[in-house]
């Protein structure tokens, strides 16, 4: 009768007992590319419901800051940011006065995207393009 009990504690003992099979190992995340990828320098233009130009230098941290300019807002800064996401490049920037651009790296040498000023209702796209020098 000494082995009814042994078997219910080899029965029970899986069941009480951690498991000792190795943990899957976790793989961890894709590292987000150099950010030399995108730094630079940049010219292009904005479009759709207002228009006009773009000036934007990228340092390797990501950080950015745009000159544009058209006839109606004269000059106007734009602040923001380059960030790895969905793995891709994403440009986020925005002014004092709610004037929004976001968009992604194209190919390593262009930006474009879409712009929206919504205290006016209006949108459109830009395209930027790196300069080389």
């Amino acid at each position: 009768m000494t082995k009814k009990p042994f078997l219910l504690l080899l029965l029970f003992l899986p069941m009480v007992l951690p498991g000792c099979a190795a943990a899957p190992s976790q793989t961890p995340a894709a590292a987000a590319p150099a950010n030399d990828v995108f730094a630079g320098r940049y010219m292009g233009s904005y479009f759709g419901d207002d228009a006009g130009t773009l000036s934007l230098e990228i340092d390797e941290r990501g950080s950015l800051l745009w000159e544009g300019t058209n006839k109606e807002h004269g000059s106007f800064l734009v602040r923001g940011s380059v960030i790895f996401t969905d793995n891709r490049w994403m440009l986020k920037g925005g002014t004092d006065d709610g004037m929004t651009f976001q968009g992604y790296l194209q190919g390593g040498e262009t930006f474009s995207g879409d712009w929206e000023r919504p205290t006016e209702g209006k949108s459109g796209g830009f395209d930027l393009r790196r300069l080389r020098e």
